[in-house]
């Protein structure tokens, strides 16, 4: 369980179902405010490669994570570290309604990222 193996994992959670993570992910990455963040992003590290030949782009990623709600809807289980050290392996999954997505720049691809991870989430 990653709550136990990993100490600083704020979280664990999941998609219902594969379907879902695609579906839920792709909504995020195509949201118009998120599509913009992404182009900024872009840029921006486009405009780092130009200013420094040394700079490795394949290092950087979209901060903050993009995030999207989706009211209603229950993308998946999470578990807080917060209810896991109180109750162990009782601990209670909650129902987030918002997703979170990672990116990270692939220099090589176009577009030229790849989602790092996506998961549900509590919201930003």
């Amino acid at each position: 369980m990653r709550l136990r193996d990993q100490p600083g994992a704020p979280a664990a959670s999941s998609f219902t179902d594969l379907a879902a993570a695609q579906k839920y992910t792709q909504a995020v990455i195509s949201n118009d405010a998120n599509e913009n963040r992404i182009a900024d992003w872009i840029d921006s590290t486009r405009k780092k490669i130009q200013n420094n030949p040394n700079y490795d782009p394949n290092k950087s990623e979209i901060q903050p994570p993009l995030y999207l709600q989706f009211p209603g809807d229950q993308v998946g289980k999470s578990v807080s570290r917060d209810d896991y050290t109180t109750h162990g392996m009782n601990a209670q999954a909650s129902n987030p309604d918002w997703v979170q997505v990672r990116l990270i720049y692939k220099h090589d691809l176009d577009p030229p990222f790849i989602v790092l991870t996506a998961m549900p989430h509590k919201g930003p």
